[in-house]
């Protein structure tokens, strides 16, 4: 289970809700939020990460399960076009975060009733695991 997802789904059920955005920030890709929120078109997703492929200190490269239908690669947008990701280069700094959110994230998300943040704290510098 996923607790935006969750949220995402159950705000969908109150009045004057048609529309949930859902901005996820992290250094990793958020697929457990898109399987969970692929299959409606209402609910709208941005996943905002760190280029995996692109960051030499990761142990090994990403591997998508078999079972889970949704990569991180910018061109995987999910099967009703409600998804998208953002690979930043490892190490981006604040004016590479705010074009993507100014010029990608924002206008993808559109005009929502709701706006969801998922934020992993494993972005921050401190974080010698991301």
């Amino acid at each position: 289970l996923n607790s935006v997802a969750i949220a995402a789904h159950y705000a969908l059920t109150k009045d004057g809700i048609n529309t949930v955005a859902i901005l996820d920030i992290d250094a990793h890709h958020g697929n457990g939020i898109a399987h969970c929120v692929q299959d409606n078109p209402a609910i709208r997703l941005v996943s905002l990460h760190e280029d995996a492929t692109a960051n030499k200190y990761f142990v090994r490269p990403p591997v998508l399960a078999e079972d889970d239908p949704r990569s991180a690669k910018s061109d995987d947008s999910g099967p009703n076009g409600n998804i998208m990701n953002i690979n930043l280069t490892p190490n981006a700094d604040g004016a590479q975060f705010r074009e993507a959110l100014q010029n990608q994230a924002i206008p993808f998300l559109g005009d929502a009733d709701i706006l969801l943040f998922a934020v992993g704290m494993d972005t921050l510098k401190e974080d010698w695991s991301s």
